[in-house]
């Protein structure tokens, strides 16, 4: 997603860096950190639900928020101090844009969230705006935090790739019969790979199910080596051309992660999530379900109910509706509401024209 912002401000003449707070700031630090929510959601799923319910309605404001982001300051402060941004734009949920309004109170800072579910980690009361994925959570953010920011519905910025839809189709071994896409992530984690590939098999006998199986060479080979005698059971490992894949599917089994979520929707393909983790993954389904454009299945068995009533109306049903929610070219529109927004403190003095370069 990162990535994404950055070609769309170059693309309009700005200057770009990027940084990672945590990681720049302290190295080791940030890896026992992944190490601690890699652990967290393998093994004790609940725990890390349960400090997330704990603290989703925190004050703005909690020592917890300013304690945490100390860990970021080193980085934030450096990155400052060296680029002299005219807007700071944050896509984590760590309230470090406090540093940044002290080093300068005319920086235009703002965070961008990237999940369908909203949490008090991500309002800092320094921030100018928020940007959120839809209009919905822009409405319920400002109840429910009590802002008097603007919050700006963009989607989230995906890869442009996924906005093109260009012609072309590079997996002629899909095109005999419909299939089915199981996204395991870039990383390829997923629980119980092997007995949920069997299950769809099983309920949908008809389809190829097709696993893609990200950067985890591993987790292709096992599946593999698995099914090696069933040709309707196919592997793949990193895709560049996923989402044409992703696009033709009939659905898509896969984690509830807020890019991928916006990476389906691009698609028009309905979702069916398996086992969401406990925080904002489990929030980021339900947002999905309670729109009619995916499913939860808890377990191998809600699974298997859930493909039985999968029929063609119903998938119909859940693509109309995902077009509904489509937001295209979101890294655009972050740019010029952070443009518009740079362009109306010139107009006032508080910038001259050549300094609206730096993000």
């Amino acid at each position: 997603m990162a990535e994404s912002l950055q070609e769309a401000f170059l693309e309009s003449g700005h200057e770009v860096a990027m940084m990672d707070g945590w990681r720049s700031s302290n190295q080791l630090l940030a890896s026992w950190n992944e190490r601690l929510y890699e652990f967290l959601t393998s093994h004790l799923p609940f725990v890390y639900g349960w400090s997330y319910d704990w603290t989703e309605k925190l004050s703005k404001d909690s020592t917890l928020w300013r304690w945490l982001s100390y860990f970021s300051k080193g980085a934030v402060v450096g990155l400052m101090q060296e680029w002299h941004p005219d807007a700071v734009i944050q896509l984590f949920s760590d309230q470090s844009l406090r540093y940044v309004k002290q080093l300068n109170p005319q920086v235009l800072a703002s965070v961008l969230l990237t999940d369908f579910a909203l949490h008090s980690r991500w309002f800092v009361n320094e921030a100018d705006f928020f940007l959120v994925a839809t209009q919905e959570l822009a409405n319920r953010a400002k109840k429910i935090y009590r802002l008097h920011h603007e919050v700006i519905p963009t989607g989230i910025p995906i890869r442009q790739a996924f906005q093109q839809h260009a012609s072309g189709f590079p997996f002629p071994e899909l095109l005999d019969k419909p299939y089915l896409a199981v996204l395991t992530g870039g990383r390829g984690v997923f629980p119980q790979i092997l007995q949920v590939v069997q299950t769809l098999h099983r309920q949908f006998p008809q389809h190829r199910v097709v696993v893609c199986c990200g950067r985890n060479e591993i987790m292709r080979k096992k599946i593999e080596n698995h099914f090696s005698n069933n040709p309707l059971i196919l592997s793949y490992g990193y895709l560049q051309e996923i989402n044409k894949l992703m696009e033709k599917a009939d659905f898509i089994v896969t984690k509830a992660g807020g890019v991928t979520i916006a990476e389906c929707l691009a698609c028009g393909t309905p979702m069916l999530f398996y086992k969401p983790l406990p925080g904002q993954e489990r929030k980021n389904a339900i947002y999905i379900e309670k729109t009619g454009g995916g499913w939860i299945a808890e377990n191998l068995q809600t699974l298997a109910e859930s493909c039985t009533h999968l029929t063609e109306k119903k998938l119909q049903a859940a693509r109309s509706v995902l077009k509904e929610l489509q937001v295209s070219d979101s890294a655009k529109r972050v740019v010029y509401e952070v443009e518009e927004r740079l362009q109306g403190r010139q107009a006032d003095g508080g910038y001259a024209a050549k300094n609206i370069k730096r993000v």
